[in-house]
């Protein structure tokens, strides 16, 4: 606090990672401020270099950092996510679209970003996967060659793009959270395909992937097979990292595979 004198202290959430609080700027400005509890920011920290990157362009902006802690601006509003469980589903979807076009538009360098490579590792190394998974872990590898045969496509990302991590202020729709990848753009709104949070049922229905994969395509530049498929191996690598019961994962995956199977018209 005394290090980027903040004042006025309240929690606001915890993450196995970081304890988050709001808190007061000299100014008198509303800021939340995240510290990282085990000594650094691990794997976030190209999340932090690319918010800071973006200046607050579509983004939240940071103010401050040092290697253990950020002070971000107070992003006021509803979610995205708030947005789509108060009914507006499909206008939710089309809105994280329009954040993911303003964010490829800013054009952030990829270094000191992460690569998707390495975020995916943990499911191409995984021994023993059986039927849905396996055939996801296969189609990971494939799309890893692909980066490896043209790395030259690959751009920066937000990473953990979805409704969740997106806040409607006044000034327009801010995302949070990022990851900082460096990737294909076909990538940036695979995870979404599993938000927003308690609307799972939503989210399996084949005319929802469908829906999606042509939208959120479009808004990445990308076709929306590869999307689909960006997304079905970002499905299985949750579900190998899931601590908790990973049934809405695995409906997802399954669901997710029958329509890549049926095919998409881009």
């Amino acid at each position: 606090m005394r290090q980027f004198s903040l004042r006025e202290a309240v929690p606001l959430a915890q993450t196995p990672r970081a304890r988050l609080w709001t808190a007061r700027a000299d100014s008198g400005a509303p800021v939340v401020l995240k510290l990282y509890v085990r000594g650094d920011m691990g794997n976030e920290a190209s999340g932090a270099q690319y918010l800071e990157r973006l200046a607050g362009r579509a983004a939240v902006r940071i103010l401050a950092r040092s290697g253990v802690a950020l002070v971000m601006e107070h992003l006021a509003g509803p979610s995205l996510g708030d947005h789509a469980r108060a009914g507006a589903m499909q206008e939710a979807d089309e809105k994280l679209g329009q954040v993911a076009v303003q964010l490829c538009a800013a054009g952030i360098p990829i270094a000191e970003m992460l690569p998707v490579e390495r975020l995916f590792a943990p499911l191409l190394q995984a021994r023993d996967l059986g039927g849905e998974m396996r055939r996801a872990q296969d189609l990971g590898r494939t799309l890893l060659r692909a980066i490896e045969q043209d790395p030259s496509a690959q751009v920066a990302l937000h990473g953990d793009l979805h409704h969740d991590n997106v806040i409607l202020t006044r000034a327009g729709p801010r995302a949070f959270d990022a990851k900082g990848l460096a990737g294909p753009p076909a990538y940036e709104l695979a995870n979404a395909f599993r938000h927003p949070r308690g609307l799972a049922s939503r989210a399996c229905d084949p005319e929802v992937i469908r829906w999606r994969a042509r939208i959120w395509s479009r808004a990445c530049g990308s076709s929306a097979s590869d999307l689909l498929r960006w997304a079905v191996a970002k499905v299985a690598l949750s579900i190998l990292w899931a601590e908790q019961d990973s049934a809405a994962d695995q409906r997802l995956l399954k669901h997710l595979l029958q329509v890549a199977d049926q095919g998409l018209r881009d």
